[in-house]
């Protein structure tokens, strides 16, 4: 008898109408991050701002975060998508990694920016400049979701592995993996699966979990490298980088790993050290990179 038809809430292939929108990411070229925009039905990819990355649209579309790398502004930045209105949020060259509120006042960001070099988590005002950040608990790379819910990276005494916490008392977390190389974690828009990358077998793949800790499952099984996914907004695929094929490029796939297709490719690397930073607590490469998605397109 012939196979039966794949579901049509699970398809093989990603729908069209899930590739819109635009990318936000950071690319090494050689020296230091540049974020560029990626049109994700075009393929096309624009400058948006030199000497950053690691970028976060937030929840309205109507603004980004990013961490600045030059020299006269280190740190932390929100700004309109349209370029006006930036200002620094996290003053220190630490301060990386920024995740917007669900309501776009705040922002949570990992930093080292103690004399220790402890990896910590702050929250700051997004809306007024250079504000007094709170210190919340030690962790590294966290992802706040429209829902309120906070995954990030266990780190000390948050323990190893991914964390699953309420946005409003991070201390009241819960463990979501045990390995201490999982990292990027990715909230899907209905909050109830978390992509991220990790190590794990030894080479940096996508893995998907719900949100309760079950379902894990390996996404990607290339022998390239593939890591930092992220959700379309509406659910039904996950863009990711990868150097499949030789030079690094944008993929997209369906939330169960298959459907994969090259978006667009990078100039350089998401990898690389910033030169001027004379050791590793500010600069991790690209497992301290991130990438975001949102529904709006900004590429001409």
């Amino acid at each position: 008898s012939s196979a039966p038809a794949p579901a049509a809430n699970n398809p093989r292939t990603i729908p069209a109408a899930s590739l819109v929108g635009t990318i936000a990411f950071g690319d090494f070229n050689g020296v230091t991050y540049d974020l560029y925009f990626g049109d994700v039905a075009g393929g096309q990819t624009v400058l948006w701002q030199s000497e950053a990355s690691q970028p976060t649209f937030s929840n309205d579309g109507k603004r980004i975060a990013y961490h600045s790398w030059a020299s006269n502004s280190r740190g932390l930045i929100a700004a309109n998508v349209d370029h006006s209105g930036g200002f620094l949020v996290g003053t220190f060259l630490e301060d990386q990694l920024p995740t917007w509120s669900p309501d776009d006042s705040r922002l949570l960001f990992l930093s080292r920016r103690t004399g220790t070099r402890q990896s910590q988590l702050y929250v700051a005002p997004s809306t007024q400049e250079r504000p007094e950040a709170q210190f919340l608990l030690e962790g590294e790379y966290p992802t706040w979701h429209a829902s309120g819910v906070v995954v990030f990276k266990g780190w000390e005494t948050t323990g190893k592995g991914l964390r699953v916490a309420p946005g409003d008392d991070l201390s009241a977390f819960r463990p979501l993996t045990d390995f201490d190389g999982d990292t990027a974690p990715a909230l899907s828009p209905d909050g109830k699966r978390v992509a991220f990358m990790s190590n794990r077998e030894d080479n940096w793949d996508i893995y998907v979990i719900n949100i309760d800790g079950s379902g894990l499952k390996r996404l990607t099984t290339d022998a390239a490298q593939d890591g930092l996914p992220v959700w379309s907004p509406d659910g039904k695929a996950i863009a990711f980088v990868s150097n499949r094929g030789g030079p690094w490029a944008m993929w997209a796939m369906t939330p169960d790993g298959t459907g994969i297709r090259q978006l667009f490719t990078y100039r350089g690397s998401p990898d690389g050290f910033v030169a001027s930073e004379p050791t590793l607590d500010t600069t991790r490469g690209w497992a301290e990179e991130r990438i975001s998605w949102t529904a709006a397109r900004f590429v001409p």
